[in-house]
């Protein structure tokens, strides 16, 4: 926190950014009411992609289930499927988690879920990545539990063995898949700004990272880079 750069969540990010407290965010795109505070704070979002992200769900790895339709994953976040033997899995009741509002996954999933409504929550919703990926793996409790978020925070920085992401449509979120555009759900990696700052590093920097070094980083960090036809 006594650096140039700073951790945050996508909530307090957006927030920061909203209020012109730091230059520049990066992450998933905003949420409505996120675009509605930055409209409040007199703040216009600028939105730059860096890259590629695949939006994944993941069960326990014990669960037989490998891969879910977009319509299967509709159906069991509007309440429609409840029951793990409906698609093709254990007689198991499916226990789905949400994440809190404002977060970038919540906003993702949202964007998912399109015109198909979002059940209220089962259980609560939880705060943190992280402490959705602790839910699904406590298989004592939670056998039957699914859940949602990025593939990097899951494959990159997390990297707890008892998680399984699933297939979508029968094909793996990869980055092979990711570049090639056969995995169904993939996202953009923003850097956001705002109009008019006047810190000139700010282009500078948003330059760099569309530039040869910057996607090298992106993807030695386990990001998906810009493709060709971008």
């Amino acid at each position: 926190y006594d650096g140039v750069f700073e951790y945050n969540t996508t909530t307090g990010g957006y927030r920061l950014l909203a209020e012109r407290e730091t230059d520049i965010f990066i992450g998933a795109g905003p949420s409505k009411e996120q675009k509605a505070y930055a409209e409040e704070c007199g703040t216009e979002f600028v939105y730059t992609q860096l890259g590629w992200e695949a939006f994944v769900f993941f069960v326990h790895k014990d669960n037989p289930i490998n891969s879910l339709t977009a319509e299967e994953i509709r159906g069991i976040y509007s309440g429609k499927i409840t029951n793990w033997k409906e698609v093709g899995g254990s007689d198991e009741e499916i226990i789905p988690y949400q994440r809190d509002e404002g977060s970038g996954s919540q906003s993702m999933m949202l964007r998912f879920m399109g015109d198909t409504p979002l059940m209220e929550a089962e259980t609560e919703t939880i705060s943190g990545m992280g402490a959705v990926i602790e839910r699904v793996v406590d298989y004592q409790s939670r056998a039957g539990s699914i859940g949602y978020s990025f593939r990097y925070y899951i494959e990159g920085i997390i990297k707890n063995p008892e998680v399984k992401m699933i297939a979508i449509e029968g094909v793996a979120p990869t980055a092979e898949n990711i570049q090639n555009n056969t995995y169904p759900i993939i996202t953009p990696v923003y850097a956001v700004t705002y109009t008019n700052n006047p810190n000139p590093n700010v282009a500078r920097l948003v330059e760099w990272m569309l530039g040869e070094e910057g996607q090298y980083i992106i993807e030695a960090t386990g990001y998906v880079g810009m493709r060709k036809d971008d």
